[in-house]
């Protein structure tokens, strides 16, 4: 799948401890990984560095936001499709806050701020 001599330590670290959670009933959440590494890196540390996997050398690392929570590698078209659609789903509710945002900015900022003058 992946040269893990193309990799940087960190990542090789990280990447060598997911690579192994095959399936989401093994999921394995950034807390445990900090666990592992004893603390070697922060948590965020650990979520930035998947991210770096997933993004910028295309790793198949999915998450899931049920029991076991966690990092895992998808082995099923189900698993596959489930990840999708919770992005999807994290798409239109950060699109959603996104236009209440700029609504209430363009808005309901100024005229709460014309209060105090």
């Amino acid at each position: 799948m992946i040269e893990e001599k193309n990799l940087e330590s960190h990542e090789i670290l990280i990447w060598a401890i997911i690579k192994y959670r095959k399936g989401a009933k093994r999921a394995i959440t950034a807390k445990k990984i900090h666990r592992m590494i004893h603390g070697r890196y922060s948590i965020r540390q650990i979520r930035a560095i998947i991210q770096g996997l997933v993004n910028d050398l295309g790793l198949p690392i999915a998450a899931t936001n049920h029991e076991p929570y966690g990092y895992f590698i998808p082995q099923t078209d189900e698993e596959k499709r489930a990840y999708c659609n919770n992005l999807i789903a994290r798409i239109k509710s950060i699109a959603t806050r996104l236009r209440a945002f700029e609504k209430n900015t363009a808005d309901g900022i100024m005229k709460q701020l014309e209060i105090f003058n």
